[in-house]
C-alpha cells in the first residue's frame, strides 16, 4: 500500500544504469515484505533489495546516513509521512510521490523532488539525478536540513501551538 511495487519497478530500470543501486528498506520482514522481495526477484533485482529488519533509536539513524536519496514512494493518502522530515534531519535529500503530505515538506527541486508514482520514469531519473550528482544531492540534503531547523523544530511547533491556543480562547 506504499508505493513499494512502484519503487521496485524503478529499481530494475535504475540498475540498468546505476548497477550496484540498493535499495535499503528498512522494516521487518513481513508478510508485505516477502511480497515486495518477491516482485523484485521477478524483476530480476531481487539481490539489490536489503531489508534491515525491525530498527529502533541510533540504528534508524545510521540507515539514514548510509542512504545517498531517501524514497517515500505513497501510492496512497499519507497525511505527513515522518520519513520525510527524518530524512531531511539527516541531511538526506528526499524523492516522494505527489499522492499524501509529502508536498507539504518537500519542496521540489529544493530539499528533494515531488514526482507522480506511476510515472516511473520519471520517479527513475530524479532518483538517478540524486544518486549520481553528489554536490547536487548534498546541496538539497542541507538544504532539507535547514527546512526542518527552521520550519518543523520542536520550538517552532510549540509557538504554533500556542499561538493556536492563545486565539482559540484569549
Amino acid at each position: 500500500p506504499k508505493g513499494a511495487r512502484k519503487l521496485i519497478e524503478a529499481l530494475s530500470i535504475l540498475v540498468k544504469t546505476i548497477p550496484d543501486v540498493q535499495l535499503l528498506v528498512v522494516g521487518k520482514k513481513d508478510a508485505y515484505a516477502e511480497k515486495m522481495l518477491a516482485y523484485a526477484q521477478e524483476l530480476d533485482v531481487g539481490k539489490n533489495v536489503l531489508f534491515t529488519g525491525w530498527l529502533t533509536g541510533e540504528q534508524i539513524h545510521r540507515a539514514y546516513y548510509a542512504a545517498t536519496v531517501v524514497a517515500v514512494p505513497s501510492i496512497y493518502l499519507d497525511p505527513f509521512p515522518t520519513m520525510n522530515m527524518e530524512a531531511m534531519a539527516c541531511h538526506k535529500p528526499v524523492v516522494a510521490t505527489c499522492i499524501g503530505g509529502s508536498k507539504e515538506v518537500i519542496v521540489d527541486g529544493e530539499t528533494g523532488y515531488i514526482v507522480n508514482p506511476y510515472d516511473i520514469q520519471s520517479m527513475v531519473e530524479r532518483l538517478a539525478e540524486l544518486l549520481t550528482d553528489t554536490e547536487k544531492s548534498i546541496r538539497f540534503g542541507e538544504s532539507g536540513y535547514a527546512r526542518v531547523d527552521r520550519d518543523f523544530s520542536l520550538i517552532k511547533q510549540a509557538q504554533k501551538y500556542e499561538k493556536l491556543f492563545t486565539a482559540a480562547f484569549c
